[in-house]
């Protein structure tokens, strides 16, 4: 039987307005597109543990309406992304999105994820109409032991 040897989380309620690009174009999100936006870190127990990743990004929205919002996730100082969401709705309309990821701990060594956020134009704004304070962007973590 497997089990949860731990959780780890890291969250914002700030809200995050984010100009860098990051095209919604058919290649993987290098770590110098878009914008950093939330880390979280984690120390595996054991290297063949599985890394269950839980992402919400809490009403996010394009200002220019026409082009997709692109979220990607990044190990450590690794060039490219092990993980990418894109919402290629053309509408101005806030939402929240989930994503889920799930990968080999590979070393005991810490490791830091980071969520960036990004569009081919204009602005991702995340976290908005913030309804004083209660939207949350967050990353969480387990780890599951063989």
């Amino acid at each position: 039987l497997s089990e949860i040897a731990q959780v780890v989380s890291a969250s914002t309620t700030s809200l995050s307005t984010n100009s860098t690009n990051m095209p919604a174009d058919g290649t993987t999100p290098q770590n110098d597109e878009g914008d950093q936006i939330l880390t979280c870190s984690i120390t595996p127990t054991n290297s063949s543990s599985k890394l269950v990743f839980f992402i919400t990004i809490s009403n996010w929205i394009n200002s220019t309406a026409a082009y997709a919002k692109v979220a990607a996730l990044f190990k450590d100082s690794d060039a490219s992304a092990i993980w990418t969401m894109a919402d290629a709705t053309n509408d101005d309309y806030a939402k929240t999105a989930t994503g889920h990821w799930i990968q080999t701990a590979g070393s005991t060594s810490s490791q830091t994820y980071k969520l960036r956020v990004g569009s081919s134009n204009g602005n991702v704004i995340v976290n908005n109409s913030n309804a004083g304070g209660l939207h949350n962007t967050l990353i969480t973590i387990w780890e599951v032991v063989p």
